[in-house]
């Protein structure tokens, strides 16, 4: 019986991410603010960065040495990269929910995460690290050899991509 369950329960999961997919429309992010160089890279085309650049669906912004960029998302959250970072917009979308994956690449990032809803989904990934949010505001750092979470507010659920171990961090 507890296989059969288990079953439904993943049935139930994919067919819910799948509608989530399905009506789903890509999102926008757009630069409020930045310091020295700073480019995005989007379908292979790397542009300058300037106050109200905006790219749609997914890109890769990089700061240089001394640089820093603040990123507005459509959902009114908001993503801070500092100097020598690079971080992917993997997929952004809106819809009945809003879906936001960024991958840091190097670099530090700050992020502010509006409250979102349960359907909703913000993961940032830094290495083996994944961590998960519906509403915080926290740190994700790949200086040094591990990369890091610190959470300034809420909580965060931290996991690594190769195995099951879960942790939530909080504020203190």
């Amino acid at each position: 019986a507890a296989a059969c369950f288990a079953g439904i329960a993943l049935t139930v999961f994919f067919a819910t991410d799948l509608f989530r997919t399905m009506t789903q429309t890509p999102a926008w992010a757009s630069v409020l603010s930045f310091n020295g160089v700073v480019s995005s890279t989007s379908k292979g085309n790397i542009s300058p960065v300037t106050q109200g650049f905006t790219v749609t669906g997914s890109a890769t912004f990089t700061t240089g040495e001394g640089s820093s960029c603040l990123v507005l998302l459509q959902d009114g959250s908001k993503l801070y990269l500092g100097k020598n970072t690079s971080a992917a917009i993997t997929k952004l979308a809106k819809g009945s929910a809003f879906t936001a994956r960024i991958t840091l690449n190097q670099g530090t990032i700050g992020v502010k995460v509006r409250k979102l809803s349960k359907r909703s989904e913000f993961t940032v990934r830094a290495g083996l690290l994944k961590a998960e949010v519906r509403g915080t505001e926290f740190l994700v750092s790949t200086l040094g050899e591990t990369p890091y979470v610190s959470v300034k507010d809420g909580a965060v659920k931290v996991s690594r991509t190769d195995r099951r171990a879960t942790v939530f961090a909080h504020a203190n």
